[in-house]
């Protein structure tokens, strides 16, 4: 017989062990909430036929490794003959194609592949030539400069996360990107890929300079997305429109992005946008802009683009 007794909120990712940085998700039910000690589990990943059943001491559990990819995860419990409602939690977790992470809290533990906060990296440098398509960086609260700018001209995720690792961090702790000192005058990041992104990030103190009169002194999006992100005291310097952003292509935007006291030196007529420069079909949507100053259009640089929804001040 069917038996719809064991609660679904039963079935969980077992805490400390995290299915993004390792491919393995460990699926527990706790003996605290439900006495399944006699019980057998019957588990199924993706809808496939349940085929695996483990038991550990810390009650009823299973280990499956996972590829790339958004997993959904069932289990029947069956115990003293009596079969249970099978409980399928849709779309439990992620696995990233390929993670990194950071921590610039680690110093002296950092080990390749960088795939779990015990051997996390800590210098953004260091990473850049392992990136391919599909990978994500999480980065934790703390301090990272960078020397060199970092080319996101693929499907490659620069993402901030609270001190847990997991959840998005809050305003305040955003990790925070930095020009190195000595390193001279470029961009901290340059996007060019409809599926890039940098999520969560504090970026500060760059400079960027473009011979070719481009855009984006701090941050040139042609193709990608930069969202939630705080640009301050950031710029460009000579030949450069736009200060903290430059959005040139249609499928470049920035989205609910805070940017405050950025600016472009150069006097020259055209380069303008203190804050932000877009063209070519680039959109800017749900951003605040505070402070921001340029020798023309202080705030925003706009040349066949769009913003929708934006405060500009001062």
């Amino acid at each position: 017989p069917m038996m719809a007794a064991i609660p679904a909120g039963i079935v969980r990712v077992r805490s400390g062990e995290t299915d993004a940085v390792t491919n393995v998700l460990t699926l527990v039910v706790t003996p605290e909430e439900t006495d399944l000690s006699n019980a057998t589990a019957y588990w199924t990943f993706d809808g496939r036929t349940p085929t695996v059943e483990d038991h550990d001491a810390t009650g009823l559990c299973v280990t499956n490794v996972f590829g790339a990819g958004t997993h959904s995860v069932g289990m029947t419990a069956v115990v003293n003959g009596m079969t249970f409602d099978p409980i399928v939690k849709e779309k439990l977790f992620k696995v990233y194609a390929s993670l990194i992470c950071m921590d610039a809290a680690n110093v002296g533990h950092s080990a390749k592949p960088w795939k779990d906060w015990t051997n996390a990296a800590t210098n953004i440098d260091e990473i850049t030539d392992y990136l391919t398509s599909g990978s994500v960086v999480l980065l934790k609260p703390g301090r990272y400069p960078l020397a060199n700018t970092v080319n996101l001209m693929a499907n490659i995720t620069f993402r901030g996360v609270a001190a847990d690792g997991v959840s998005a961090p809050a305003f305040a702790d955003r990790p925070v990107i930095f020009c190195k000192t000595g390193a001279g005058n470029f961009r901290a990041f340059v996007l060019n890929d409809a599926n890039a992104r940098i999520e969560h990030l504090a970026i500060t103190g760059f400079a960027g300079n473009d011979p070719n009169g481009g855009y984006g002194g701090t941050v040139r999006v042609l193709s990608g997305r930069v969202a939630d992100c705080f640009l301050y005291s950031t710029g460009a310097a000579s030949n450069t429109r736009g200060g903290a952003l430059g959005l040139s292509g249609s499928s470049s935007v920035a989205e609910r992005c805070v940017i405050s006291n950025c600016y472009t030196t150069t006097s020259s007529a055209g380069y303008h946008g203190g804050a932000m420069a877009i063209a070519g079909g680039g959109r800017a949507e749900n951003c605040l802009i505070v402070g921001c100053r340029s020798n023309g259009a202080g705030g925003v640089y706009l040349n066949g683009g769009s913003l929708a929804h934006c405060i500009v001040s001062g």
